[in-house]
Formats: C-alpha cells, sequence, structure tokens
C-alpha cells in the first residue's frame, strides 16, 4: 500500500508540473512530462493487475537513447551535466524535484517488491530508474534547449 500511495504521490507531481511547463507554453517538455506520466500510470496499473510491464517511450525515443544522452549530454547540448545552482528556470528545478521523486518511490519498490534476498517485479524498479533518466533528459532539455 505504500508503493501506490507514493505512486499516486509522484502521479499528482507530474500533473503540477504539466501544469506549470503548459502555463511556461513550453509544448515539448510538456509532451515529454506527459509521456512520462503515461508511463508512470502504466507502472502503477502493471503492479495493480499483476501484468509486465512495456518498454516506455519519451518524445519518440526508447530507453536505450535516453540513457545515451543523459549519460554524455555534451555530445548533444551546448553544456554537460546540470550542477544547479537554484538560478535555473522554473522548469529545471521542478523537473529536479520530480527526479529525486522518482528516486524516492524507486527506493520504496525495492523495499516492497523484496522477499527474502530476491527482488520480483523487477521490470517495476528498473522502469523507475528508466523514469528518472527520462526526467533527467526533460532537465537537460529544460536547461540547455532542443537537443537531439
Amino acid at each position: 500500500i505504500e508503493f501506490r500511495g507514493r505512486i499516486d504521490s509522484l502521479e499528482a507531481e507530474f500533473l503540477r508540473g504539466m501544469l506549470l511547463l503548459n502555463h511556461e507554453k513550453d509544448e515539448r517538455l510538456y509532451k515529454g512530462l506527459k509521456d512520462a506520466y503515461l508511463h508512470l500510470r502504466k507502472i502503477m496499473r502493471a503492479e495493480v493487475l499483476g501484468e509486465p510491464l512495456k518498454s516506455f517511450e519519451l518524445l519518440g525515443m526508447d530507453y536505450e537513447e535516453v540513457r545515451r544522452v543523459t549519460h554524455r549530454p555534451s555530445d548533444y547540448f551546448s553544456g554537460g551535466h546540470l550542477v544547479l545552482t537554484g538560478g535555473e528556470r522554473p522548469a529545471v528545478i521542478h523537473l529536479n524535484c520530480l527526479r529525486t521523486r522518482v528516486r524516492e518511490v524507486e527506493i520504496i519498490a525495492v523495499k516492497a517488491f523484496k522477499e527474502e534476498l530476491e527482488t520480483h517485479r523487477n521490470d517495476i524498479v528498473e522502469s523507475l530508474n528508466r523514469l528518472s533518466s527520462a526526467v533527467y533528459y526533460l532537465m537537460l532539455l529544460a536547461q540547455y534547449g532542443q537537443g537531439e
């Protein structure tokens, strides 16, 4: 129940972020955050129904593409990894808060799905890790612009 409650809270934070990005009229970031939000809903559905979780897509990219960019951002953007100072635009700061919340839910998922020395629902845990990378990608877009 703690896992589902944290997913509910995270969904609310994603919706707040979508509202902010819609208000800022940043269509690409809004679309990306909506893609991430819809995947979060798939995570909840898969857990509730005991279904396997399908892969996700963010702005037309699969996870491997997102991972490639987030691990080497200087190859795709005008700057490298983000070192936040508090002077960034509100979208970057809010996305960072979302990213950390995704990490918190990932930790809860590990605890919720651990039985003895084994974790079941590794697909959900891995998907939350990928969702964190997706939000980091959106942070890079928000900070540096278009990217790839």
